[in-house]
């Protein structure tokens, strides 16, 4: 399991089988393009291109569930520095909107 802290934010990629793979939809039997859930995650999901929904291969539920709750751990542990760099944030976005 990696572990996910403020300092590092380690990106995955989809595998390759992943972005291979044909999946069609359910409904319009149209192609479903795969995409990397939350950008980083290397967990795919597959969305219709004529907007139906989304599909989760067998395992990437559990995937999705692991990667969720890593966040939601790293958030908790360091909700303080979070809280802080994000007023930090708002107070530089707010100096620069009034200039």
């Amino acid at each position: 399991m990696t572990r996910f802290t403020h300092t590092s934010q380690p990106t995955y990629r989809l595998a390759e089988e992943e972005t291979r793979r044909i999946v069609k939809c359910p409904y319009c039997i149209g192609v479903m393009r795969p995409v990397n859930y939350s950008a980083n995650s290397g967990v795919a999901i597959y969305k219709c291109i004529n907007d139906h929904g989304v599909w989760v291969p067998k395992g990437g539920i559990d995937r999705l569930v692991l990667f969720i709750d890593t966040w939601d751990r790293a958030l908790r542990q360091n909700g303080t520095y979070y809280a802080k760099l994000a007023q930090l944030e708002r107070k530089r976005f707010l100096r620069k909107v009034s200039l």
